[in-house]
Order: structure tokens, then sequence, then C-alpha cells
């Protein structure tokens, strides 16, 4: 748990958890032999500003946050966060939480929030983003540059994947990354899960060396006069944005497919583009069109 105003930067020789740490209590020794119980607070996940005290009219800027482990994992079990500084003529403050080492994965089971700057997610081996993990820029106003205010998602050996709730009764089932139109890019060796990518009007690019598949129970049969019909739970739109580009088997071993038969991605997005081996399955919510999308950043 750490909190700063200027930058906080971590390089973790193996596991890291991002977590809560109560109050506790060292000794101060005096000459003269006696001694005192010393309180030293607790703190939560990073740049929590609940203890802020007095409380500020605003919340406290924090710098960028930058967080990686040589050779562990990372798990994210408090919330992240990232503010700026009104007063600085480059506002961005990035966020940057890696899982280095064979095997390393991160794992999210928190928030992960920047108000204006970039997200970037990096493991070696998996990402496991969980309900709670929802990933945001969240600037409406200042954070919309389709580059400087993205979210970059990599998996280098293993795969993403965005876990929903098991609980019905949870308000927020879904894990959602969400940025106010920066792009979104999510790529795995293995497979993507998606549950919520949210670009608004901007890009999103999912890669998978195998396939890019729908996380939820939003299942579809056919109806009575051939179009598709829900079968399952409620629809939930994995991709919504202004343009897709969505690659499965993207390492060519002949193996991969975008959704499934029965559970498509779906979407709300304007123009697709797309490349698979074994299938191309998308239940799109109203226009589209079937286009060229041109490289980005």
């Amino acid at each position: 748990a750490s909190k700063a105003r200027e930058g906080t930067y971590i390089y973790e020789t193996d596991s890291l958890v991002i977590g809560s740490i109560a109050t506790s209590n060292v000794t101060r020794v005096h000459l003269n032999s006696t001694q005192v119980n010393v309180a030293v607070l607790g703190l939560d996940g990073i740049n929590d500003a609940s203890d802020d005290l007095p409380p500020p009219p605003a919340l406290l800027p924090t710098g960028h946050v930058k967080i990686e482990t040589i050779n562990g994992n990372l798990t994210v079990n408090e919330a992240v966060f990232a503010r700026s500084d009104a007063s600085l003529a480059d506002r961005n403050t990035d966020i940057l939480l890696a899982a280095g080492g064979a095997g390393s994965s991160l794992t999210l089971n928190a928030p992960v929030s920047t108000d204006i700057g970039a997200i970037t997610l990096l493991a070696q081996q998996d990402i496991v983003q969980n309900f709670l993990g929802d990933v945001s820029v969240t600037d409406a106003v200042n954070a919309v540059n389709p580059v400087r205010h993205s979210i970059y998602a990599r998996a280098v050996d293993g795969s993403i994947t965005m876990n929903r709730s098991a609980n019905p009764l949870d308000p927020s089932r879904e894990a959602v990354s969400q940025t106010q139109g920066g792009n979104i890019y999510y790529r795995a060796a293995i497979d993507v899960t998606v549950g919520v990518l949210n670009a608004r009007n901007s890009g999103i690019w999912v890669e998978a060396g195998r396939s890019i598949l729908d996380g939820q129970d939003d299942t579809v049969g056919v109806g009575s006069e051939g179009f598709a019909a829900q079968t399952g739970g409620t629809r939930v739109v994995n991709l919504i944005a202004g343009t897709a580009v969505l690659r499965a088997d993207s390492d060519i071993n002949g193996s991969g497919s975008i959704g499934v038969a029965g559970n498509p991605i779906d979407t709300a997005i304007t123009t697709l583009a797309s490349k698979a081996r074994e299938g191309t399955y998308i239940y799109e919510t109203d226009s589209l069109v079937i286009g060229s999308i041109a490289t980005s950043n």
C-alpha cells in the first residue's frame, strides 16, 4: 500500500500484492530506559484518498503509478488510483502494472483508474481481470485523445480473461475496461475472453493467438423467421466502439475463432474488420459496416 503526490515507482524482486495494511505499532526506546508504543498508520491500495485529513476541496494529485515485478505474480486486491495535477501543463498521469518473469501473471481484483492518462497491463503469462477489477480512464472532458488516453493489455505467453461474477445479485457483474475516447488494445498469445471493452467512438483492437471468446452466458439460438434469438442470460455488449479490428489465430497455427456458434461476440460498433481460422460470430446491436480500418496507435 502506498500514497504519493508526485509519482510511485516500484520494482519488486518477486511476487507482490497490492492490498490493505492495518495500523500497527512500533516501540520507541529512550535514553532513560523507558519506552512507548508509537502508532504507524495503515493504508489501502495505491493513492487512496479516504484518509486525507482534513478532506481537501478536491482530490489531491498523485503523479504516475508504475509497478513491476522482476520474477513473480502481481495481484491487485485494493484499488490503484492516479490523479492529475490541474496546475501542470501536462496533466497526464499514467499507470503501469506489469508481472515479469516466466509464468508470472497479473490479477485484478480491484479497480485500476486514472482520470487523465494511459493504462498499461502487462504479464509474461496471464492477465486475469475479475469483475471488481474494472480498468478506466475517467475524465470525459480532458481524457479524450484516442492515443494518449488509451488502455493497453498484453499477455505475452498466456491468455487474457475478463471474469464476470457468478452471483446474479451483484449490481455490476461484468469486468469492464473503459475509456472516454481512447483506443483499447487487448492481445494474448492464447485466448482473449472478453467482458466489456468500451472505447466510445474510438477503436478497439483484440488479437488472440487462438480465440476471442465471449465470457458471458448470453447465448443465442434461432427464431421462427431464421434470425438469432436470445436463449441464455441477458445480453451483454462486449465491444463498444467506433471501429473494431479482431484477429483470431494471430500465431497462424490453424486454430482459433471469433466467438463461437451459439455464443457470438456482442457488439455495438460502427465499422468492423476481422480475421479468423475457424469462424467469425458477431451479433451487432444496430447498423454495421464491414470495411477497411487503418493501422493506428
